[in-house]
């Protein structure tokens, strides 16, 4: 398995996917407060942030930071997002498709998908993303399973 710091790379590929229309969309303003009371930012990374000079820049920056901040980091922006109401831009995110072209794309996993991508552990005590949307997910369940099943015939 493909071992990374940040968030699950479902997770990762959403929030690149929809990355142009969050940083239209999603103000830094509206969800700080929210990300900062879950520990996601602290006081330094909001100064960080902050000195970006343009609305859509700070958010931008705010993306480019919540992928390194663990696998809770994508669950805590969409709950601020809901938060804050931004449900919509939530329910997007969970509708959205991540296909396995979609995870190639963007370097997640290379041929040999079902080694590299397993499905994202359940948080407790969070709100649950909606699953609808996640076809590739699935498939790339199945493949992993497939291929524990063929190593262990060895």
């Amino acid at each position: 398995m493909l071992e990374r710091p940040g968030m699950h790379v479902i997770h990762e590929c959403k929030l690149l996917k929809a990355r142009l229309d969050i940083v239209r969309q999603v103000h830094f303003s509206d969800v700080k407060q929210s990300l900062r009371s879950t520990g996601i930012i602290d006081r330094n990374l909001s100064q960080k942030i902050e000195q970006e000079t343009t609305d859509s820049d700070k958010t931008g920056e705010l993306l480019d930071l919540l992928v390194k901040r663990g696998p809770k980091a994508y669950t805590a922006f969409r709950q601020a997002l809901l938060d804050n109401g931004m449900g919509w831009v939530a329910d997007h995110l969970d509708e959205m498709d991540i296909t396995v072209d979609d995870l190639r794309d963007h370097h997640f996993v290379g041929e040999d998908v079902g080694k590299d991508v397993r499905p994202p552990e359940k948080e407790e005590n969070t709100a649950e993303p909606k699953k609808k949307g996640l076809k590739a997910f699935f498939l790339l369940r199945k493949r992993w399973s497939l291929s524990l099943k063929d190593e262990s015939t060895c």
